[in-house]
């Protein structure tokens, strides 16, 4: 009977173990979570994210222990989480730079403005799921040869689509996607803009239908990094932080200065009476 009651006992103790979530990927952008969490569903895998607070918001995906070797083995068939590459944003990040910032970084930052701009105006187009553009300004300012044609701005944009219900075409043409980049971008010809039209997967697309009968939950607007002539970039947190502190410190300099003009206005009154007593006497 008491080896019944140990056995019953380990048994339970195993199945708890098991039942447990265990953590198999994390350092994820919100993105990148929900992106692990829709295949791990379609997949019959129950999976949960969990938000992991710091400088930066990331994530990581739970799922129960008995299920842990799964959900690796059919991340690694997939190759989730994608591998990321060094971008402007890494080499020029927004308040890495000095008080000054150089005229490469400048430059670098208007590119990937450009770029953001030009992916936003694509994703408008209907069933579009993901847009990524790239374009190259040539520098108007380097000395190259004068007998040498001129390099123009070129672009490649590439686009993951939802097909339409009748067949797997997109609602847009490249040739329509050649015409809308060139009219953004200054001195492009829409001949030297390259498209890649590629058909979402079921899973994206079985996200985007999600969103579109149940939009998520508007997010709070997070305030972009502001930038001070005195001080460089100054990101939200610090800008919120140096106000108050700024304005304290601005009252605190002028009422001094007012205290010290006010002191040596009354000293100056009374040297002046002094001396004019002393030339009495004198006369």
């Amino acid at each position: 009977m008491r080896t019944w009651w140990l056995f019953s006992l380990l048994f339970a103790l195993f199945l708890t173990g098991c039942a447990k979530d265990q953590e198999i990927v994390s350092h994820l952008s919100e993105q990148e979570a929900n992106e692990i969490l829709v295949l791990l569903d379609d997949q019959g895998i129950e999976a949960k994210r969990q938000e992991r607070p710091g400088r930066q918001i990331q994530f990581a995906v739970m799922v129960p222990g008995k299920r842990a070797s799964d959900a690796r083995r059919l991340l690694l068939d997939h190759r989730l989480p994608r591998e990321k590459s060094t971008g402007f944003g890494e080499v020029y990040p927004v308040g890495g730079a000095g008080l000054l910032p150089s005229r490469t970084e400048e430059r670098a930052k208007y590119v990937m403005a450009l770029q953001g701009e030009v992916e936003n105006m694509v994703k408008v187009l209907p069933g579009v799921l993901r847009a990524k553009a790239t374009i190259v300004l040539p520098d108007p300012e380097l000395v190259r040869d004068h007998r040498a044609a001129a390099p123009r701005a070129t672009a490649s944009v590439a686009i993951v689509y939802r097909p339409l219900s009748t067949s797997d075409a997109a609602a847009f043409s490249p040739e329509d996607i050649r015409v809308l980049v060139a009219s953004a971008v200054e001195d492009l010809s829409p001949a030297a803009v390259s498209v890649l039209l590629s058909k979402g997967s079921a899973s994206e697309v079985k996200k985007a239908v999600q969103n579109e009968v149940a939009p998520p939950a508007p997010k709070p607007e997070v305030a972009q990094a502001s930038y001070s002539s005195s001080a460089g970039f100054i990101g939200p947190r610090q800008e919120a932080a140096l106000a108050p502190e700024s304005g304290r410190g601005i009252l605190l300099l002028f009422s001094s200065i007012s205290v010290l003009g006010i002191g040596v206005g009354l000293v100056s009154v009374i040297r002046l009476r002094a001396f004019k007593k002393k030339m009495a006497v004198a006369a």
